[in-house]
C-alpha cells in the first residue's frame, strides 16, 4: 500500500530518492529515536522534539499538560511529524556534492488527544518500550498522578513520505580527476557501558543489568569476570584472554561495521554422543557452531542463535551460561575474531542443518573430535571433554 505522494507531502527536490510504500516508509519510524512535532503556536511556527512510537497509521506522542504546542495541533486538528535515521557520510570531492546518508519520513495527520485513563497508561508503555524494548514490564506503571499530567496525542496519518539518500556520491565529471579522497563512512550508533545509580534500596552489586538492557547493552563487566575466571588450558589461550580483554575497551568490541577486529561468539555443543562439529564451507576445516554478534544481542544470545541457524539443533544454555574458552583467530574477508565460546547441552539427536548451510555436521567422540580438528582446536576440544569427565550430569 502507499501512503503517497499527497498534494503536502510529495517530494520534489531530488524525487528519484522518494518513497511513498507504506512498510518502507512507517519503517523509518520505527527505527528512528524520536521525531520532531511541527505546528503554529501564537502565530508562530514551532518545532518541538519528542518521543513517539507507532501502531499502524497512527503515531503516539506524549508531553506535559501544559504544552502549548500539544494544545495548539489539538485546536487545529492537524500537525506534521518528521523524523530521520542518520546512516553515514557520502564525501564527495567536492563540498556541494557531498552530503549526507540518511533515511527520512515526513507526515500529515488529523490529531486526537487520548483521554481514557487505561488507553493512555498503555500508550505510554508502548513508548516506554521504543526507547528500550521490554522495559515497561520491568518498571512501575504510571499511576492517576503521573497520568492527570501528561497529555497523550494520537496522530492518525493522512499521507506520508520517506526520502532515502544511499549510494556513492554524484561528482561532475571534471572533478573525478581531483586528487581528494571520495567515498561512504557508514555511521555506527551504539550505548556505552551502563553506570548504575547508588541512591536506590539495594547495593548497585545486588542488582544485575536487567533482560531490557541486556539484549542491548554488552555488560562488559561481568564479562571481564567471566573471562579473567577462565582457567586457560595453553599458551593460545592464555594470549588470547588478554587479546579479548583489551577488545571490551573499545567503543564497539561486537561491531563488525566498526572494525573487521571483532568479538564473535560460538558454542560447543555437547550431548551423550559427543560434541558437533561441521566442515566450514568457506575454510574447509572442521569447527563449531558460531559466528557474528547481532547489534542488540549478548554473546550467549548469539552462540545459541548460531547453533539453531547452523545446525537445527534445539541446544539450551546450562544456568547460568557458561563461558568455557576464548580464542583470538583470523576470519574470513580478513577478519580477526575474538572468539567468546560457551558450552551448550543437546538431545542427542542428528542436526538437520538447512540447506544453505554446511551439510557435513555430525556428533564426534573426544578421538573422533581431535582427529578432524586443527592444532588451533585442539587445545580447546581437549578442554570441553575434561570438564564432561569432571561433570558426567551435563550430559546423563
Amino acid at each position: 500500500m502507499s501512503l503517497g505522494p499527497g498534494e503536502f507531502t510529495r517530494v520534489r527536490r531530488l524525487p528519484k530518492y522518494a518513497v511513498y510504500d507504506e512498510d518502507q516508509v512507517l519503517a523509518i519510524f520505527d527505527e528512528a529515536r524520536y521525531c520532531h512535532l511541527a505546528g503554529v503556536v501564537d502565530s508562530r511556527a514551532m518545532v518541538l522534539p519528542t518521543l513517539h512510537a507507532r501502531e499502524g497509521r497512527t503515531l503516539y506522542l506524549h508531553g506535559s499538560r501544559s504544552n502549548g504546542l500539544f494544545r495548539a495541533v489539538l485546536e487545529e486538528g492537524r500537525a506534521t511529524v518528521t523524523a530521520t535515521v542518520l546512516e553515514g557520510l557520502r564525501l564527495a570531492r567536492t563540498g556541494f556534492e557531498s552530503s549526507l546518508a540518511y533515511r527520512s519520513v515526513v507526515a500529515l495527520g488529523t490529531v486526537r488527544e487520548i483521554e481514557d485513563d487505561a488507553e493512555k497508561a498503555r500508550v505510554l508503555d508502548r513508548l516506554v518500550d521504543h526507547v528500550l524494548p521490554g522495559r515497561s514490564s520491568e518498571v512501575r506503571p504510571a499511576n492517576a498522578r503521573e497520568l492527570a499530567l501528561t497529555t497523550v496525542l494520537a496522530l492518525d496519518i493522512l499521507e506520508a513520505s520517506g526520502k532515502i539518500a544511499e549510494g556513492p556520491t554524484e561528482d561532475d565529471p571534471q572533478d573525478a580527476a581531483q586528487p581528494v579522497w571520495a567515498g561512504f563512512v557508514p555511521l555506527v550508533e551504539s550505548y556505552g557501558e551502563p553506570v548504575a545509580q547508588r541512591d536506590g534500596a539495594l547495593a548497585e552489586a545486588e542488582l544485575p543489568l536487567p533482560p531490557s538492557l541486556r539484549r542491548w547493552i554488552l555488560d562488559r563487566e561481568a564479562l571481564r569476570r567471566e573471562i579473567a575466571a577462565l582457567e586457560a588450558v595453553d599458551e593460545r589461550e592464555a594470549t588470547s584472554k588478554e587479546a579479548v580483554l583489551g577488545r571490551l575497551e573499545l567503543p564497539e568490541p561486537t561491531s563488525e561495521e566498526a572494525s573487521p577486529h571483532h568479538l564473535t561468539a560460538s558454542a560447543f555443543v555437547v550431548s551423550s554422543r559427543g560434541i558437533v562439529l561441521h566442515r566450514h564451507r568457506r575454510l574447509g576445516i572442521w569447527v563449531q557452531p558460531g559466528g557474528h554478534i547481532d547489534p542488540g544481542e549478548d554473546p550467549p544470545t548469539a552462540a545459541l542463535r548460531e547453533t539453531t541457524e547452523e545446525t537445527g539443533l534445539e541446544a539450551r544454555h546450562l544456568d547460568p551460561p557458561l563461558l568455557l574458552h576464548v580464542d583470538r583467530h583470523p576470519g574470513p574477508r580478513g577478519h580477526t575474531h575474538y572468539d567468546l565460546r560457551y558450552l551448550l547441552v543437546s538431545d542427542p539427536v542428528d542436526p538437520s542443518p538447512p540447506p544453505e548451510e554446511s551439510q557435513e555436521i555430525g556428533w564426534f567422540d573426544e578421538a573422533a573430535a581431535l582427529e578432524r580438528a586443527t592444532p588451533d582446536l585442539a587445545g580447546a576440544l581437549r578442554k570441553v571433554f575434561d570438564f564432561l569427565r569432571r561433570h558426567p550430569e551435563w550430559v546423563g
